[in-house]
């Protein structure tokens, strides 16, 4: 789902063809009469050639003065009989002159304008000839409506629209290259511009009422005089509708003598998340990680979001540091690309029979779906997602040759079958990658052996939650839904309204938009190539950002820090990779299965590596329990918030098909204690919450110190009450 937007309101190619309401005139000069040359051919193409012949609307108008001067076009375009500039005498035959004489009658040659003076146009003064207000709402009569609330079906009977019948010049009805499709588009766009405005506008106000309103209390100072000089407070009580968090927010800027009234909305925003206070509108509870210490803790509200070691937030190298040896490494990986669950193929096989049946026609790009047929299976993984899987077992070997030539991984897959063949894709590239190491020890036994957790309700597993009931209930799920609600009726309304607009009669829904675009993903990783589908070009590169925070949304609220008890459900594995990294017996009163931990069968300890599958919701709980967002603040559920500013958390940067997180050990020459690293889908994170430096390091001391709230076991008393 990674992902300018050309296409917003039309195609690149049809910027230049725009109807200026004229004929076009060719008028033989010296700037339209010369040709570009390429490749050193003088000629144009069979298009060109073949679009002249059949234009009737171009007028060729060829002026030459009689002296051999040089071509001017003439002061205006005439139509209708030729008038010759040569005089005319009219002479009355003899049997019918009169007394006096005739008339000479002639039509004297149009005067030809001066030589133009040599001056720039800025030499020249501004003259006004337009009538336009820029302001005015041009309204269409018959209804009395401004022209960008006609609603083509409402407004315009059947048969009132001229511009459908065949041979029908669509340029008399709309200007500027726009048809009634696109013309709808721009409507709804510029309404939801308007709607961003007045939005922001009222935010603005907001603010500096409850800063300036009439009958606040004065701004008090930290030494109890009043003024709004540096050092001094705003009140928090002036305006009862504003978070506290804004507010303490607002606060911080007036200590530090920033006049918040003063500030445009974005600046407001980027101040606000500096500041600790996060974007205006921001929405959900708030989730504090033990583990870091005061200064750690004043960093991060300060939203410095990186250590020293990572100033910036700018990328650490992902290789192995210079001077240091990898001694461990443990991956946890999401399952290969798959078809649809069960629920959504039967949702969305309906809905493409919904297109089917209503849909009174498919124009431009979705044509494709009138011979479009529904083939996608349910829950198994695609040849495409086996392969990723494969490539995993081959890089994972690669970047750990060293420990891998010698060894093999303990390998664990939580139980549903799309995650054991995953499991099973990853160990026959490893294996091919170990074959092809000519350095590499022959004692290879193959098929490796792979521990299977069964997943279901009540079941000890720490891959897939299901334990916490608190957690697992319809209450405890809807907080990701909430959260996802309110940018939904942000962003779909405009792709919604778009696609009824092109396939009029299917009346598409809000989550019926969610499931077309949805398509786009499913179909794509159904290709055993990854062929890009065609649905996915029924949306813009600025749709797929908004519908990838949507998605990133559902997993910060629905599995990670933005959920009370999304965290928890990482603890088990978290714990379980504290004994791993140190050699000692798992400790944990959460989601471990102690029959499976306590034998060195099915949990050894004092391997180098091991590899453990799971699901994306599970991989979004485990990274929370380890604290690598800690410094991401409560994502925006209206407007989109870039990886950037998030602090590199995004459902597409984390929780992918076939997503990884190593957990590194290695020694180093300069340093004695072994020290620890974490690499998201090959981004080192900077492990801000043990103290990183600069190449995203901690002692391994320091990480398990860091890693209080899963030692403690997070909420997990919140779970059964």
């Amino acid at each position: 789902m990674e992902d300018e937007d050309d296409d917003i309101y039309a195609p690149d190619e049809g910027l230049g063809s725009y109807n200026t309401g004229v004929p076009n005139a060719h008028v033989n000069n010296e700037e339209t009469a010369g040709h570009r040359e390429i490749g050193g051919a003088d000629e144009k193409s069979e298009d060109e050639e073949e679009e002249e012949e059949e234009s009737d609307s171009d007028i060729d108008i060829i002026t030459t003065r009689h002296d051999g001067g040089k071509s001017v076009p003439p002061p205006s375009v005439l139509r209708g009989n030729t008038v010759k500039s040569t005089p005319v005498r009219i002479t009355l035959p003899a049997d019918l002159a009169i007394s006096r004489p005739p008339p000479n009658i002639s039509v004297e040659a149009p005067s030809l304008p001066p030589a133009a003076v040599s001056k720039p146009g800025s030499a020249y003064p501004p003259f006004k000839t337009s009538k336009i207000e820029v302001d005015a709402k041009p309204i269409y009569v018959p209804n009395g409506k401004p022209i960008t609330e006609i609603d083509m079906d409402a407004d315009f009977p059947e048969d009132d629209k001229p511009w459908r019948k065949p041979g029908s010049d669509m340029t008399d009805f709309f200007n500027y290259g726009f048809d009634e499709f696109t013309w709808a588009s721009y409507c709804l766009k510029q309404d939801s511009l308007r709607k961003e405005i007045v939005d922001q506008k009222k935010q603005m106000e907001d603010m500096q009422s409850f800063l300036g309103m009439p009958g606040a209390p004065p701004v008090q100072s930290m030494t109890g005089t009043s003024g709004g000089v540096p050092g001094s407070i705003v009140p928090t009580s002036g305006m009862p509708d504003m978070p506290p968090e804004m507010q303490q927010m607002m606060q911080q800027m007036m200590v530090q003598g920033i006049d918040p009234t003063q500030m445009q909305m974005p600046d407001f925003n980027t101040m606000a998340q500096m500041m600790g206070g996060g974007p205006v509108g921001i929405v959900g509870p708030s989730f504090s990680q033990p583990g870091q210490n005061q200064q750690q803790q004043q960093q991060q509200q300060m939203g410095y979001g990186y250590t020293q070691g990572n100033a910036g937030g700018q990328e650490i190298p992902a290789e192995v540091p210079e001077g240091c040896k990898i001694t461990f490494a443990q991956v946890l990986a999401r399952h290969g690309a798959r078809d649809p669950t069960a629920a959504k193929t039967v949702e969305y096989r309906a809905l493409i029979q919904k297109v089917h049946d209503h849909s009174q026609a498919y124009p431009g790009r979705y044509s494709f779906l009138e011979d479009y047929k529904y083939r996608l299976g349910a829950d198994q993984l695609s040849i495409f997602g086996q392969q990723e899987l494969v490539n995993l077992g081959i890089s994972f070997y690669e970047r750990y040759q060293t420990l891998a030539k010698e060894s093999t991984p303990f390998i664990r897959a939580s139980g549903q079958e799309r995650v054991v063949q995953s499991a099973k894709n990853f160990t026959e590239g490893f294996r091919d990658a170990r074959l092809a190491d000519k350095q590499a020890s022959k004692d290879d036994r193959y098929p490796y052996p792979i521990v299977v957790i069964a997943e279901g309700d009540r079941s000890n597993n720490t891959l897939n939650h299901g334990l916490c009931t608190s957690f697992e209930t319809s209450r405890g799920r809807d907080v990701g839904w909430d959260a996802q609600r309110q940018w939904v009726h942000q962003f779909v309304p405009p792709i919604r309204d778009r696609i009824n607009l092109a396939l009029r009669g299917v009346d598409m829904t809000d989550s019926e938009t969610i499931h077309f675009m949805e398509l786009c993903p499913f179909e794509t990783v159904a290709s055993p190539t990854g062929q890009v589908s065609d649905f996915c070009g029924l949306f813009s590169k600025m749709e797929w950002h908004q519908f990838d925070y949507y998605q990133s949304l559902g997993k910060y609220y629905g599995f990670g820090n933005g959920h009370p008890l999304g965290p928890t459900q990482g603890v088990g594995f978290t714990n379980e990779l504290i004994a791993r990294l140190t050699g000692k017996p798992v400790a944990d009163h959460t989601a471990v299965n102690h029959t499976l931990d306590e034998s060195e069968m099915t949990f050894p300890l004092g391997k180098t590596l091991y590899a453990d599958f799971s699901h994306d919701n599970d991989l979004t709980t485990i990274i929370s329990a380890l604290g690598l967002y800690n410094s991401t603040r409560p994502l925006s559920n209206r407007s989109v918030q870039t990886p950037r500013a998030t602090d590199g958390y995004s459902a597409s940067w984390t929780v992918p098909f076939a997503s990884r997180v190593y957990i590194e050990k290695m020694k180093c020459n300069s340093h004695s204690e072994e020290l620890v690293r974490v690499l998201v889908n090959d981004r080192v994170r900077p492990l801000e919450t043990c103290g990183g430096d600069l190449l995203g390091r901690c002692f391994l001391g320091d990480f398990i110190a860091s890693l209080s709230f899963a030692r403690s076991g997070g909420a997990w008393d919140q779970c059964f009450v």
